[in-house]
């Protein structure tokens, strides 16, 4: 099995139920603002500072109701005290370094606000005492990967497909919308419905 193998772990919508997680913070900002849910998440998409990679930019969006920064990043923070993981995130986690791999998160957003959500996870997701190793960039997580990894071997699961990774590394597309009974591979893209799947998948690669 391959020790070196490296494994990068898409955060949002991955391991975490981000749909959820924004329901929750758009209705504590209702009450706090006095506006309709409905509106706020009308408001936030002007607020993303990539065009199809999203990265929402939280502070900018609260600036256009007026509320203090400081009680606004502390209203995210107690949301993000709520577990929002999928059911299946942490015995993968747990999978994976029982065989013998490392996992990595691997999130495109905005620092501040995906560091929020992301460390209030990782007592969950971590065992063993280390804590998962977490990557945040502004970029398309291609260029992160060719950047650093060039000539490695290595896996993405993310829930956005076609992510046109470098040689060497193989593309899991995660589509918990889908009930897939097998693995589903097209144009180098293998698509799964959980991370059980995945498991299996990362576990069968050679080289």
């Amino acid at each position: 099995m391959p020790s070196n193998l490296v494994i990068y772990v898409d955060f949002d919508s991955t391991l975490y139920h981000t749909a959820l997680f924004s329901d929750q913070l758009r209705k504590r900002l209702s009450k706090k603002t006095g506006l309709p849910a409905e509106e706020i998440k009308a408001d936030g998409r002007a607020f993303f500072f990539h065009p199809y990679l999203g990265g929402y930019e939280y502070e900018k969006h609260m600036a256009k109701y007026g509320l203090d920064p400081a009680e606004m990043w502390s209203l995210l923070e107690e949301t993000c005290k709520t577990n929002f993981l999928f059911a299946d995130s942490i015995d993968f986690i747990k999978a994976m370094r029982a065989d013998g791999f490392d996992p990595k998160i691997l999130s495109f957003g905005e620092k501040r606000f995906q560091s929020i959500k992301i460390q209030a996870m990782l007592p969950l997701l971590s065992s063993g005492g280390r804590d998962i190793e977490v990557v945040i960039v502004d970029k398309k997580k291609n260029q992160h990967i060719a950047a650093l990894h060039n000539g490695q071997h290595g896996v993405l699961i993310d829930d956005v497909p076609d992510q046109d990774l470098p040689a060497g590394f193989t593309e899991i597309h995660l589509n918990r919308s889908q009930a897939l009974q097998t693995p589903l591979i097209k144009d180098n893209v293998i698509t799964i419905s959980d991370l059980a799947q995945a498991r299996k998948i990362i576990n069968n690669i050679s080289f």
